[in-house]
């Protein structure tokens, strides 16, 4: 009877709590469909989170909505440790990744990641048979689609983010001692929390024009960073007010076809083009001259104009 009593009075105690948490505080209980877990974010915007997977499907599309609450993030560890998980999609309602999702997955060789994506948490591909294969990293670095995952190079002197990246993961650059500049390309719209951290010789960064938002505690503790560079009117120039930094306009007067700067479009042009082809590293505003048709590639018809104007 005691028993009885005590269970009947740790139930009305739990629905007298529950009464008077507030709603937000009620939504953070996952909440089961089928294989997946999640907690709802916001009732108002009907969003939630995966926060768990219990499937053991070898080809895997996430849902982008669940019971009717839009799949917008994925939680940490949500998908950690399926070792028959081989391919995933992840819809385009997702924004968000968090950090170890995919864990430990060692049969997961094919990543979907869709252009929605600003900010893939740190480690979230850790020890996948995608992270393992070595042909995947391209110069100590390894994307997935145009994502910036991660990098094992301890990069010196200039370094620029390849050309298409959209975003840089968490942490996916620190910790390099002898790293001077760095160059974000227009295409980036985001740089991941503490990318470039402790990098104790970096003195200029170029940030694109794309970037909107750069998360908590990038280039921390890099002393020696006084000037950023980047376009008038974007966050590059909010940024560097915000942390009392030196901005630098790119100039906006562009020749095309003049790469180096001197004013004129001749064969030292040509040969620079023709570096950037071959995946050398260069300026944000030689970038920006090279692409000679506009078309946001620099490829063999820019080369062709940049002849053109050579003979005239």
């Amino acid at each position: 009877m005691k028993k009885s009593k005590s269970i009947i009075s740790a139930l009305l105690t739990l629905v007298m709590v529950m009464s008077v948490l507030p709603l937000s505080a009620v939504q953070s209980f996952a909440v089961e469909n089928g294989d997946y877990e999640y907690s709802i974010l916001s009732e108002t915007d009907k969003t939630c989170s995966i926060t768990n997977y219990t499937g053991l499907a070898e080809e895997l599309s996430i849902p982008s909505s669940i019971d009717g609450y839009k799949v917008v993030s994925i939680g940490n560890f949500a998908f950690d440790d399926c070792t028959s998980l081989c391919s995933v999609i992840i819809p385009e309602s997702v924004t968000t990744i968090g950090r170890y999702v995919f864990y430990y997955c060692s049969s997961l060789t094919n990543i979907t990641l869709p252009n929605s994506i600003i900010n893939i948490k740190d480690h979230a591909f850790s020890n996948t048979a995608y992270y393992n294969t070595s042909s995947n990293w391209e110069n100590g670095v390894l994307y997935i689609g145009n994502h910036l995952i991660e990098s094992k190079s301890q990069f010196s002197g200039s370094y620029q983010v390849k050309y298409g990246t959209k975003t840089i993961s968490d942490d996916a650059i620190s910790h390099c001692p002898s790293l001077t500049e760095v160059i974000i390309p227009d295409s980036v719209t985001s740089i991941g929390a503490s990318n470039f951290a402790y990098c104790k010789a970096l003195t200029s960064v170029t940030i694109g024009s794309g970037v909107t938002i750069i998360w908590d505690y990038a280039f921390k503790d890099c002393t020696p960073l006084t000037t950023i560079h980047g376009n008038c009117g974007t966050y590059a120039e909010v940024f560097a007010e915000k942390n009392g930094l030196t901005f630098i306009p790119i100039s906006e007067e562009i020749t095309q076809g003049d790469l180096n700067g001197d004013g004129n479009v001749s064969i030292e042009d040509y040969a620079l083009i023709k570096d950037l082809i071959f995946k050398l590293e260069l300026s944000a505003d030689i970038l920006a001259a090279c692409d000679l048709n506009g078309d946001g590639v620099i490829d063999a018809f820019d080369i062709s104009l940049l002849d053109l104007k050579i003979i005239k």
